[in-house]
């Protein structure tokens, strides 16, 4: 974390990083397939949101029957938005299947944008599993196990400033 600005810079930069390194080659190389790495990215998109709906939904599980609000917000937009990502997830890998469908051709006999998008989502599986196991195993900094799925941190509400009256200014 930065420690001015509070923002993962780091993370930020090697982002930046690896994008150009795969922007320029492929650029320079094959702008076919530039535009068949930007498909397989909608399909790495929709996966990816499509699962953050259904852990909105499990992660908020107690506070739902707080209030309609907290359902709406919590959990019906959030599993509904993911039904919707789940729908053209599985629609565009089942478009994407076919070579004919890609920019590029065919690897592996599938349509280009599948493969790539298909083999980014894997590796994230096994580098998650990877992380999971082998790299605090499961336990927080000071060596305790983690909770998953906990309730989130309760904070309190900010005071609201104080309204400047025309009597606090004093006369002039």
């Amino acid at each position: 974390m930065h420690p001015r600005f509070h923002t993962p810079w780091i993370g930020t930069a090697l982002i930046a990083i690896l994008a150009i390194l795969w922007y320029v080659p492929l650029k320079a190389s094959s702008e076919n397939f530039l535009f068949d790495s930007i498909t397989a990215l909608g399909l790495m998109i929709a996966f990816y949101y499509a699962i953050t709906g259904i852990a909105s939904a499990v992660f908020y599980r107690e506070q739902l029957t707080d209030s309609i609000g907290n359902l709406f917000k919590m959990a019906i937009l959030p599993v509904t938005g993911s039904v919707i990502l789940t729908f053209v997830f599985v629609k565009a890998v089942i478009t994407y299947a076919n070579p004919d469908e890609a920019y590029s051709g065919s690897l592996f006999g599938l349509g280009v944008p599948l493969v790539i998008g298909g083999g980014f989502l894997i590796l994230g599986f096994v580098l998650s599993v990877f992380w999971y196991f082998f790299a605090d195993g499961g336990r927080g900094a000071d060596g305790t196990p983690q909770r998953y799925f906990s309730e989130p941190r309760q904070v309190a509400p900010a005071e609201s400033p104080k309204p400047v009256l025309p009597s606090d200014i004093g006369a002039s």
